[in-house]
């Protein structure tokens, strides 16, 4: 890599104080990351952190004091300057942590008017968890990789049973209580070697009408999955023909990437909220159960520990958080297929966890540069013939 020169830092430098500006200004949003265990009730074949490997390891919780100064600062933040934070419980199986845990988050978070989400596998929930959700305003997403089949092949218990059937109950919970909620899918091989009609038509059937998708970008060294995992050239082939199917079928579905990617190309600008679809680390701070901090839910960026913080300016601050600002600056001067292309400020690079689990180097670009620069491609071409876009994108010249 080329040595980082010192535009590139003063770039960095002016984006990272544009972006706490922004924050304040309630322009942009902090998201606070809580990961509150150690371990997780499922072992899915995928998980970069590991989760099909925590079975056997004793369970570790989050102690109060932790978890108490994270709502604190968020807090005090949103108290002097009204900025833009979220929380969101995420990582392993946050509902692990217990009720109480989550009733304690919620009532503070409500009384701050603070959002607060969690990402889960479902299969904990039932009548009271649902009551928590409905009292405090807790936003839900569901982890659910699609059919029956799909599903347990990639998501089973730690002791390989099917979790499918214990996902929709919990599901069926949510609904009964009348408890809005999204789903999100980690693609496969066993997707691919599926029409994608197979999917789609499974979101229609279970009423899933707010869908995502994630792309596998694992470290896993699962077994099963290694031998599961799709290349890049049958991604792209997956998701542009799931486009062209989600848009000739207009059964009422949205489908995250699609709509964000949309909104990108007509906006000018990095899709919004969707850290995975472009470079924006610094957009996602995560808390371990020891109180750790680091940029995302991985160590790419570590920045350090709760007990060394004494307000949230200080994460906004702090080398690691320029260092992401850094790099997509640093890609666009080291990738020669990123230098001219028109897509680039809208992707910037792609996500860095993706990058550094595929090539060992965060000023890379993502490994899945191809699907998204394709899909960039069809929807632009779509929204030019709307009349929704001015122009095609040009190339870059810088």
């Amino acid at each position: 890599m080329k040595q980082i020169s010192k535009e590139i830092v003063l770039r960095a430098e002016t984006k990272q104080r544009q972006f706490l500006e922004n924050v304040i200004a309630g322009k942009e949003s902090l998201e606070l990351l809580i990961m509150p265990n150690s371990k997780c009730n499922l072992g899915c074949t995928y998980c970069a952190p590991g989760g099909f490997l925590t079975a056997k390891l004793p369970y570790k919780r989050m102690p109060n004091e932790i978890i108490d100064k994270i709502l604190a600062l968020a807090i005090d933040f949103k108290n002097r300057t009204n900025g833009l934070v979220n929380l969101e419980g995420h990582g392993f199986e946050p509902m692990l942590a217990g009720k109480d845990f989550f009733r304690n988050i919620g009532k503070k978070a409500k009384e701050a008017d603070i959002n607060f989400v969690i990402q889960t596998n479902a299969t904990l929930i039932d009548k009271e968890w649902t009551k928590i959700f409905k009292t405090y305003d807790i936003g839900v997403g569901v982890s659910i990789d699609g059919p029956e089949d799909l599903h347990n092949a990639t998501r089973p218990f730690h002791s390989g049973a099917d979790s499918y059937k214990a996902v929709l109950r919990g599901i069926k919970y949510l609904r009964e209580a009348d408890i809005p909620f999204g789903i999100i899918s980690v693609l496969s091989k066993l997707h691919i070697k599926k029409d994608v009609s197979y999917w789609y038509d499974w979101l229609l059937e279970n009423e899933f009408y707010s869908a995502d998708f994630h792309l596998p970008a694992t470290s896993s060294n699962n077994a099963f999955f290694k031998t599961n995992k799709p290349s890049v050239n049958e991604l792209t082939n997956f998701v542009l023909d799931l486009y062209d199917l989600w848009k000739t079928r207009s059964d009422g579905i949205v489908i995250r990437p699609f709509a964000l990617f949309s909104h990108s190309l007509i906006d000018g600008m990095p899709p919004s909220g969707a850290c995975t679809l472009t470079s924006g680390c610094h957009r996602v701070v995560g808390f371990d159960f020891t109180g750790n901090i680091a940029l995302c839910d991985s160590n790419v960026y570590s920045i350090g520990n709760i007990k060394d913080i004494g307000c949230l300016e200080e994460l906004a601050a702090h080398p690691a958080m320029l260092a992401s600002h850094m790099r997509p600056f640093l890609i666009a001067q080291n990738e020669e297929s990123c230098k001219k292309c028109g897509y680039f400020d809208l992707c910037q690079g792609g996500c860095t966890h993706e990058a550094m689990i595929d090539t060992g180097n965060t000023y890379q670009k993502t490994k899945f540069c191809e699907v998204y620069k394709s899909l960039y491609s069809k929807i632009e071409t779509d929204l030019l013939e709307l009349g929704k876009l001015p122009a095609p994108r040009e190339e870059r010249t810088s």
